[in-house]
Parts: C-alpha cells; sequence; structure tokens
C-alpha cells in the first residue's frame, strides 16, 4: 500500500493512527498474472488453505513447476487432474471454462484493466465457477480496483 495513503489517514483520524501504529501497516500481496490469479481463485473456492495450497503445488508439479498455459489446461485430462492434481470434477469444469473463454476470445485478459469495474465483472463471471464474490477479489488483489 502506498504509504502517502497510510499517512493521510493516520493525519485525518487520530483513532485509526492509534490502530496502525498498534497493528502496523497494512501491505498487500498483488497478482501480477491474471491467469494465474483466476486459476489460484478457482481452486481456493471453499477449501481450507492448506488443502488448496496443496492442490495448487500439485497442479504446478503437473506442468513442470509452472503455471499452465490455457491450452495446457484445455488438453490435459480430466483424469490426470482429478487423480495427479486432486481437482473435483466441478473445479475441473471450471478450469477448462476458463482456459476456453480465453483460447475462443470470450475474454480477453489483457483488455480488464482498460474496462470499468462493471463491465470486468460481467466479463469473468460469464465463466462457470467465478461469481461475484471472485471477480470483486480479482479487482482488489490483481488489478487494485475499487
Amino acid at each position: 500500500m502506498n504509504t502517502n495513503y497510510v499517512d493521510h489517514l493516520c493525519y485525518a483520524d487520530m483513532r485509526l493512527a492509534k490502530i496502525i501504529t498498534e497493528i502496523g501497516r497494512f501491505s498487500m500481496k498483488v497478482k501480477k498474472d491474471s491467469f494465474q490469479a483466476l486459476i489460484e481463485a478457482i481452486i481456493y473456492q471453499q477449501l481450507n488453505g492448506s488443502a488448496a495450497n496443496s492442490i495448487y503445488n500439485r497442479l504446478l508439479a503437473c506442468y513442470r513447476g509452472r503455471i499452465p498455459t490455457p491450452e495446457q489446461i484445455i488438453s490435459s485430462s480430466d483424469l490426470e487432474l482429478r487423480t495427479q492434481v486432486g481437482l473435483s470434477r466441478m473445479k475441473i469444469a471450471y478450469l477448462k471454462d476458463l482456459a476456453t473463454h480465453i483460447v475462443d476470445g470470450r475474454l480477453n485478459l489483457i483488455d480488464l484493466p482498460g474496462m470499468e469495474d462493471e463491465e470486468i465483472i460481467s466479463q469473468l463471471t460469464k465463466v462457470k465457477g467465478i461469481g461475484r464474490w471472485t471477480a470483486d477479489m480479482f479487482l482488489i488483489f490483481c488489478l487494485l480496483l475499487i
């Protein structure tokens, strides 16, 4: 977070300044790769952090430690994604729908930063498995919007 904003908040609100002093300054991990952020969002939905992290790491291991491309996800067998990675049938369907939207051009991740928030949300929620909450989290943690 830009320290100028924190300094401004501390100056403007003494109670908030006290809380910031006691707790410390806020930092946020920003996702730079939109596709990776959406893959993570889908995998982490409705799972505890350590279980989701294990599944995510197994996904990376299947693709030699790298984020798979949309084409790789589409061409991966559901059986492999279930047995080697541990993804549920629904999450496999969601990841493949995301990948398909990108490959066929219905979702262009490069265009998202230039769109209005509601337009981005509308585009993202057309993908199975991405709802309003996930789209809002994408705006905050990937595009630094809202």
